[in-house]
């Protein structure tokens, strides 16, 4: 029996990730404009991240036993049925319900896709199919912000309706191939020479991703708390709250989309640390240059959009080169993906609540004028230690080929 193309497959991962990442900013606003303590927020951020990394090694086991394409199809059914649940009850409250229930399905989900991909791609070298799987993902996040902001004319109701409806096609698509056995990964993918310094390389980026992801999703999730109006009433604070928040998010994963698209064609970067900390740099003037200027003055919409732009361009290199180490050492593929993913979810999840704390002791001490730059201060500090953890070792882990040859 034929098996889904590699562009079909690719093209789920957009439905799934626009989909979701919709729901949440459109969820986020919401809570935002009826004044949800950032805290709080932060905690729902958190669960919701929970709910991802708890269920996601078992979905991949029920994926290799009962087909990963029944299972795929599992996920987005699920997650069609989650996301619907504001279409019919319209609550600040079950929005919440709708965000974890999502996060759960794509946890379900995307183990169930990426065996599918595995299976399809066979000759391609390891940096680029890393590439062309994470453009899946990351292409439809890029268009979950653009449609949460373009929506945000329209009531919320709807805009969880039409985010609904793209779980529902993946469903559609996968349909036909509902029959199809789980399948083995391919044995003739090429395998890549072995270094003295990879277990170094892939340990060092993957805390990397942990203290990215501490900054990162501290400043995605309350960036609609930090800069919504505490004067407007919630019906006229949300459009605004998911227009602001669009011209940050937009352009912050439009930059990680630019990275993952040059690593995959550009070998430069690979087994070289030195050049890998300067294309991180982004992060820190990012999110350094954000807080000067929400200190000093309202950030005009292009100034959000500058910033983001270099802090996506800075956190793609930092996922890119854990998940590319940790696929690389010789211990199966799989299980060094699941330690890359296991770092993603702890930095995820302590990220919310850290940036919730942050934000509520600005506005009790500064007032709500002061959490945006409070915010992205918290963000670089987490970005700088970054930079300061592979300044620490990128040498030494230079010198790891010569000392061995040297041996």
């Amino acid at each position: 029996m034929s098996r889904p193309p590699i562009l079909l497959l690719q093209f789920l991962n957009v439905l799934i990730a626009c989909g979701g990442m919709a729901t949440f900013a459109v969820a986020a606003a919401v809570w935002s404009a009826h004044q949800w303590s950032a805290l709080l927020i932060g905690a729902v951020a958190a669960a919701a991240c929970l709910c991802y990394a708890l269920p996601v090694a078992a979905a991949g086991r029920l994926a290799d036993r009962w087909g990963r394409v029944r299972t795929a199809i599992a996920g987005a059914l699920g997650g069609t049925i989650a996301i619907a649940l504001p279409v019919l009850w319209p609550t600040p409250e079950v929005a919440v319900a709708a965000v974890l229930l999502s996060q759960a399905a794509q946890a379900v989900f995307f183990p169930a896709n990426a065996g599918l991909f595995s299976e399809v791609v066979s000759t391609a070298p390891l940096h680029q199919r890393v590439s062309r799987y994470n453009l899946g993902w990351s292409s439809g996040c890029f268009l979950g912000f653009i449609l949460a902001g373009v929506l945000s004319a329209i009531p919320a109701r709807s805009s969880f309706a039409l985010c609904a409806s793209l779980y529902l096609l993946v469903v559609v698509l996968l349909w036909r191939w509902r029959a199809l056995p789980a399948g083995v990964r391919s044995t003739t993918m090429p395998v890549e020479s072995p270094h003295p310094a990879l277990a170094g390389y892939a340990r060092m980026h993957r805390w990397s991703l942990l203290l990215a992801c501490v900054g990162g999703f501290a400043l995605i999730t309350q960036f609609a708390r930090a800069v919504a109006p505490v004067d407007l009433p919630p019906a006229e604070a949300e459009p605004l709250v998911r227009r602001l928040q669009g011209w940050y998010t937009v352009a912050y994963s439009g930059g990680y989309i630019l990275v993952f698209a040059l690593l995959g064609a550009w070998t430069g970067w690979i087994l070289r640390p030195g050049r890998m900390l300067v294309l991180q740099s982004g992060l820190v003037i990012g999110t350094g240059l954000l807080a000067w200027w929400s200190w000093t003055a309202p950030v005009p919409n292009w100034g959000l959009s500058l910033c983001g732009l270099l802090v996506g361009i800075g956190f793609g290199h930092t996922y890119t080169g854990s998940l590319y180490y940790s696929m690389r050492l010789p211990v199966g593929a799989s299980r060094a993906a699941g330690l890359h993913e296991t770092f993603l979810g702890v930095g995820n999840t302590i990220g919310p609540i850290l940036g919730g704390a942050v934000c509520q002791l600005a506005l009790t001490q500064s007032g709500p004028g002061r959490m945006l730059p409070a915010l992205a201060l918290l963000a670089c500090a987490c970005f700088a230690a970054v930079l300061v953890l592979q300044a620490a070792l990128w040498q030494r882990l230079s010198r790891a080929p010569a000392a061995a040859a040297a041996g």
